[in-house]
């Protein structure tokens, strides 16, 4: 079915017509929604990128119409949605042809400022996101990059963050091909 989710806040909707130059007043109106409906909705979108995959593909691209998915992620980060990361984790853990589909050149240039979001008081997210398996390799180096910009921003972080590097190519340097 190509039928879009229902959202509790219709102007979530938005999000699906307007590209990275979306009006700076319908963000704001987006962030200013009741918090939990607004991420139920923003999860609804990364879940629709998913559902509805084959139906994107399939129709032209548009910069308005295949920017939600990265509008939602900006949206959660922004908001400091750390219950949302299991499912932004979950995206970002799909397959790198459904990446570069979404995300583009997005992966390498925006991702990072997620991970930093998400990640400058809680480090030891990006250290479990860096240690998973499977993960497209520019996905796992916008972590990389987030955790360099903590660093940059926030020196006293700089031996928390040299630990988790240490730990995380530990773990690489013990992986086999299959590890994946």
């Amino acid at each position: 079915e190509n039928a879009p989710p229902i959202f509790n806040h219709p102007e979530i909707t938005n999000l699906y017509n307007n590209g990275l130059f979306i009006p700076r007043s319908l963000l704001l109106e987006i962030i200013e929604l009741p918090r939990q409906t607004l991420i139920e909705d923003l999860e609804k979108v990364i879940n629709d990128s998913i559902f509805r995959y084959n139906y994107f593909n399939g129709i032209e691209y548009s910069e308005e119409t295949h920017n939600f998915v990265l509008h939602a992620i900006l949206l959660l980060k922004e908001i400091n949605a750390t219950e949302s990361l299991p499912i932004i984790f979950s995206f970002l853990s799909l397959d790198e042809e459904f990446l570069n589909f979404w995300l583009g050149d997005h992966i390498t240039e925006s991702l990072w400022q997620c991970f930093y979001g998400f990640g400058k008081h809680n480090t030891e997210v990006l250290q479990v996101f860096l240690e998973s398996p499977g993960i497209y390799s520019f996905c796992k180096s916008a972590a990389s990059e987030a955790l360099c910009q903590i660093v940059l921003h926030n020196p006293e972080k700089r031996e928390e963050v040299l630990h988790i590097f240490e730990k995380v190519l530990l773990k690489f340097s013990k992986a086999s091909l299959n590890d994946n």
